[in-house]
């Protein structure tokens, strides 16, 4: 009588290995092995689902947040056009550039451009983020962008100048307090009394 082609599954628990003769080590604890009727082995995490070995030490655990990249490029109205040495100005340099987590308010990290007018943020947390440009002679800027992980963003930014700056100043200047006195006379004729006459009514005194 032959046995059942399937009686026995293709896979089975218990501590075998390849080599015969040979008894296993133990499998580490909270991990079964599953060995084949083939010889080829695996593991199986146990004692619920979603549970991880201890890590090695010194080993950090992973960061549950994907992390993303961003990269400014800050131009202005001198971009190109011809320097003094006659090579083409490529973009702003030496602007300042601060990126903000707006919801983790620690993550803050500040840059300045390069020749070409760019800086590049690497390794950002995921999230929405304000950023503030500033360069001398310039109007700043602020703004806000998304940070997905894996991916890198682009910004492109055009700072405006005043070409025309206007500056006022209050002078204190002395104004000279004169006042003219006007008499008007009014006589009565028709009374039982003398009446005097000034002539003339008024008299101007100079200083």
């Amino acid at each position: 009588m032959r046995p059942a082609r399937n009686a026995v599954s293709n896979w089975s628990f218990g501590r075998l290995t390849t080599q015969p003769g040979r008894i296993a080590s133990l499998p580490p604890a909270g991990r079964e092995h599953i060995v084949s009727a083939h010889g080829h082995r695996r593991l199986r995490g146990g004692r619920g689902s979603g549970s991880r070995s201890p890590l090695p030490p010194g080993q950090e655990p992973e960061d549950p947040y994907g992390v993303g990249n961003v990269l400014f490029k800050v131009a202005d109205i001198y971009t190109a056009t011809i320097d003094s040495q006659g090579k083409i100005i490529q973009g702003l340099k030496d602007a300042k550039i601060k990126v903000e987590h707006e919801v983790h308010a620690g993550i803050q990290v500040t840059k300045a451009t390069d020749d070409l007018g760019e800086a590049f943020f690497t390794n950002l947390r995921e999230g929405r983020y304000r950023c503030r440009i500033t360069a001398p002679g310039h109007n700043s800027y602020s703004g806000r962008f998304w940070i997905k992980p894996g991916i890198t963003a682009t910004q492109s930014v055009f700072l405006t100048s005043d070409l025309v700056t206007v500056e006022w100043e209050v002078v204190e200047s002395t104004i000279e307090d004169r006042y003219d006195v006007v008499l008007t006379l009014t006589y009565e004729t028709d009374v039982p009394a003398a009446v005097v006459v000034a002539e003339p009514p008024s008299v101007t005194l100079r200083p």
